[in-house]
């Protein structure tokens, strides 16, 4: 993230007690995906990926960023951190490795090879799950440029 910039992080779209009394349809949700891009809002936390009946609008609006339709903005979900709620959300087809790629192609990162996207991937992951939130720009470029570093803060010893 660069300095002297406000970053605004959108939960308009978040499911929960945060958004009791407020319905919105999936299409509605993704309209407001398009106007907080259209407005130059950094981000969007616009679901929660391991339930199901969220699945089909997660990937329409994962498919929309794709095509350039939703960006710059970045299109983020929560997960418990718990085990069953990790692997749910690293099966579907903009997950895992696919969605990690997306991730740091838009922060302009190249891996020299799959193993080392996939070891980088592993590191991001537990961060996540390790902090409850997600990662921002420079951890995730720390990850990126220092693994061993990164495997090590996040090692823990008895």
């Amino acid at each position: 993230m660069s300095k002297n910039k406000i970053y605004i992080i959108d939960v308009t779209n978040r499911d929960g007690v945060q958004t009791s009394r407020i319905c919105l349809s999936k299409l509605q949700k993704t309209m407001i995906n398009l106007y907080l891009n259209e407005m130059g809002i950094y981000q969007s936390e616009f679901g929660f990926p391991v339930t199901h009946h969220e699945t089909n609008y997660l990937n329409a609006n994962l498919e929309l960023a794709k095509m350039g339709v939703l960006k710059p903005i970045i299109l983020e979900g929560w997960i418990r951190a718990i085990p069953e709620d990790v692997e749910a959300a690293t099966a579907g087809e903009y997950s895992g490795i696919k969605g990690f790629r997306n991730v740091y192609e838009k922060l302009e990162i190249k891996f020299h090879d799959e193993k080392e996207a996939t070891e980088i991937l592993e590191l991001v992951r537990y961060a996540n799950v390790q902090t409850q939130k997600p990662l921002v720009e420079d951890e995730l470029r720390f990850i990126a440029k220092y693994p061993e570093i990164a495997r090590k803060i996040f090692t823990m010893t008895p």
